[in-house]
């Protein structure tokens, strides 16, 4: 890992961020996401996912929403 400037933080990092977007296209809870993960708290996970997109794990998932399929947004919000 130290040879491709990589440690098991990041490894560990990215493979929980590639599982948390494909949890979030599952429509799992971010409860069961927080979990599946392996977090201890919820708001590690909160934490994690404003680093991972900029949004709280929440406001991610709206925007998700809003890309994957605008007419299950309510119409305020499309």
């Amino acid at each position: 890992m130290a040879a491709e400037g990589l440690s098991f933080g990041e490894i560990l990092d990215q493979m929980r961020r590639d599982l948390a977007l494909r949890y979030f296209e599952q429509n799992l809870r971010a409860s069961d996401i927080t979990w599946r993960l392996g977090f201890q708290q919820p708001s590690a996970f909160s934490h994690a996912c404003r680093r991972w997109t900029g949004k709280s794990p929440s406001e991610f998932r709206r925007s998700f929403v809003a890309i994957a399929n605008p007419a299950q947004l309510p119409i305020s919000l499309r």
